[in-house]
């Protein structure tokens, strides 16, 4: 009976001794759910770091691609025609325009070819830059109104020399012509790119002039122009 008493108040010693040690060390620490919660909290934060870290750098990916892409489209929205004598900075504006009048970028290639071989401050003391501009024409004070205007500049900052100014007057100028021409009932059967092409050469009343007694395949301007236009479009360069 003493032996069983000792067995009963050895276990009852150990459990209290159990209960005691466990007690101060939920004291001590963190309770249970405070911890569980730490725990989860910074699972939660790290998971965080690393989505958002991840993010950045699918981001940055993305803003190189995206850059790449429109480097390359810059560099390829236009035919280049490397024996064009240009800047493809110029080349790259000038085929803006063009579009954005809605004329191909050969013909205004190949008209500058034959006005000026590609001399942008070619000066025969009346036609001037790389279109060949003529400056005793009453119309040449107000192109240069309207490529200040185009370009957002000063009227004394244009420079017919310039090939980027001269292209904006001369194919702002071509497409008056055009309009003129359709206001008159001219269409594309009626042979209206010819009669742009010489109006741009020999002007209003030369045209007329010249029409009443040749037809419009006589000029030898169109033949010309045609000419070069069908070199870059076929060849890829004047030769």
């Amino acid at each position: 009976m003493n032996r069983e008493k000792i067995i009963i108040f050895t276990l009852t010693f150990i459990l209290i001794l159990f209960f005691s040690i466990l007690t101060m060390s939920i004291a001590v620490g963190d309770p249970p759910s405070t911890a569980a919660n730490s725990l989860i909290e910074f699972e939660e934060k790290k998971q965080i770091k690393y989505k958002y870290t991840n993010n950045s750098k699918i981001d940055l990916k993305k803003k190189e691609e995206h850059t790449k892409i429109e480097v390359l489209e810059k560099d390829f929205t236009f035919p280049k025609y490397d024996n064009v004598p240009l800047t493809d900075d110029v080349k790259q504006k000038i085929y803006d325009y063009s579009i954005n009048k809605n004329f191909s970028y050969e013909l205004i290639l190949a008209i500058m070819k034959l006005e000026s071989n590609f001399i942008t401050d070619h000066d025969n003391g009346e036609d001037y830059g790389i279109m060949q501009w003529n400056k005793p024409s009453g119309t040449f004070d107000f192109l240069t109104d309207i490529v200040a205007v185009e370009l957002n500049i000063q009227k004394e900052d244009v420079d017919w020399t310039n090939p980027y100014h001269n292209a904006i007057g001369s194919i702002w100028y071509l497409d008056w012509l055009r309009n003129e021409w359709r206001n008159l009932g001219v269409t594309a059967d009626e042979h209206l790119f010819e009669k742009i092409l010489i109006s741009y050469n020999m002007g209003f009343n030369g045209t007329n002039k010249f029409l009443s007694s040749h037809g419009v395949d006589d000029s030898p301007y169109v033949r010309a122009v045609s000419n070069y236009k069908t070199q870059l479009e076929r060849d890829g360069g004047f030769y």
